[in-house]
């Protein structure tokens, strides 16, 4: 128990150690001869995504792939909980039979639910709002592109971090490495636009569009998820692993503000 007669900063013999993401706070405020000094217990809070654990792919519309590179393109880097199956879900039908690995479960048409079930429009509008208010939402694919690093939301720059483009245009990823298995990130794409990813690079976190997947070739990986709303044209060697560590650590990526811990507030003896 905590001596309220006692003032403790984070460190302090006198009391245990608290979890990261909390502090305790204490503060004095004195009018005329009188004075107060509370202390609280606050903890940061986090954008909480409820990206659904196990999809490694959505496509509203079809499933392309020429047959090409090496087969399966779509693998199971980092295992979901066993309880939870890894998916590809496609509105539409899958072309090759041979795209997805083995563990992999493939739901095709009704079974495979809708955009919606695996990319709610509540998400889409809440990382859209907290990308206009931090300086990562762009009406043009070369702002998004020369956009520049941010500490918080784009370590990287450009199109790392969290990343929200509404456009009709194609926003390219080509040779590089966008985030880290640490620390992941969004790429959304809305108002239609298709993402196109290739060459030799690495995307870790969550691609996903309004329009389409178009066209993945090269030897590019995605390191996490890919959503697009209507067709995914995988070509040559393209990759898509799934690595529930990225799904998993998105979950409380960006911290957006901070709380009272309950019961943790008092007033202290001046």
């Amino acid at each position: 128990p905590i001596d309220p007669a006692v003032t403790w900063d984070k460190g302090s013999p006198e009391y245990p150690d608290v979890p990261d993401n909390r502090v305790w706070l204490v503060a004095q405020a004195n009018v005329g001869s009188k004075s107060a000094r509370i202390q609280t217990l606050v903890e940061r809070t986090y954008l909480d995504t409820g990206v659904p654990r196990g999809v490694a792919l959505f496509a509203g519309g079809n499933l392309l792939s020429n047959g090409g590179g090496n087969n399966p393109k779509i693998v199971i880097e980092v295992p979901p909980p066993s309880d939870i199956q890894t998916t590809v879900r496609v509105g539409g039908y899958i072309d090759d039979a041979t795209v997805s690995a083995s563990n992999i479960v493939d739901l095709e048409g009704a079974a495979a639910g809708s955009v919606d079930d695996v990319f709610p429009p509540s998400l889409r509008d809440s990382l859209k709002a907290i990308a206009l208010a931090n300086g990562r939402y762009f009406t043009s694919v070369d702002a998004a592109q020369n956009s520049p690093a941010d500490a918080n939301w784009s370590p990287q720059g450009g199109l790392s971090g969290l990343c929200v483009v509404e456009t009709t245009q194609t926003v390219s990823l080509r040779a590089g490495e966008w985030n880290s298995e640490a620390e992941p990130g969004f790429l959304l794409v809305l108002g239609g636009g298709n993402i196109d990813f290739a060459g030799m690079g690495d995307y870790w976190g969550v691609m996903y569009t309004d329009g389409t997947v178009d066209k993945g070739h090269g030897t590019f990986t995605v390191h996490g998820m890919v959503v697009a709303a209507s067709t995914v044209d995988m070509r040559g060697t393209v990759n898509v692993h799934y690595n529930d560590n990225v799904i998993a650590k998105l979950q409380n990526r960006w911290s957006l503000n901070v709380r009272v811990v309950p019961n943790t507030w008092r007033e202290l003896k001046p």
